[in-house]
């Protein structure tokens, strides 16, 4: 059984760790008295998992991937979502301004409640954004890529131009 100090065990706390783990009782005292002891706690050991030992006793129905009966009841996408043409990037919310896009993404981070409560909008109408992200998500991550490489080509050619811009001014008498 080793003892130390509260400072003893600051400078030697890798040997104090190396000792506890090997199973070895260690006490930490202080000047005020108190201490701390750390035992060995006793393991179990742990039987080797046997594949296939729950075979029989998990059973899946075969309708497991079908549709609720009341599906088509809950939620109809074209209640809650305008499409207005194939960029699903300029689909909105329906009955307001606010880009389905930009719904789905606040429900992404923050959750449906959260982008519901957020632009004043029913929940289902979050759910539908999101119905529209997921099933649209190649094309709108597509749409993002491009808008992104217009926006540096532009930014690009406009950093070209006030150079230019500049170098003229500065050759200016």
């Amino acid at each position: 059984m080793e003892t130390y100090t509260v400072n003893d065990a600051r400078l030697n706390l890798n040997e104090l760790l190396s000792d506890a783990h090997q199973g070895k009782t260690v006490i930490i005292t202080a000047e005020s008295g108190w201490a701390v002891k750390r035992v060995p706690t006793p393991t179990r050991a742990k039987k080797p998992r046997k594949a296939g030992s729950a075979r029989g006793q998990v059973r899946m129905s075969d309708d497991f991937d079908d549709p609720p009966e009341d599906y088509a009841d809950t939620m109809e996408i074209r209640e809650h979502i305008e499409l207005l043409g194939d960029n699903p990037l300029v689909a909105t919310v329906a009955g307001t301004q606010f880009k389905a896009c930009l719904v789905a993404n606040l429900a992404f981070n923050d959750g449906s409640l959260a982008a519901a409560a957020h632009y004043s909008i029913p929940l289902a109408s979050a759910y539908g954004a999101l119905a529209l992200h997921y099933d649209n998500e190649a094309a709108i991550d597509e749409a993002i890529r491009q808008a992104r490489e217009l926006g540096e080509q532009l930014g690009a050619r406009t950093a070209q131009f006030a150079s230019k811009k500049m170098k003229e001014h500065l050759k200016a008498p």
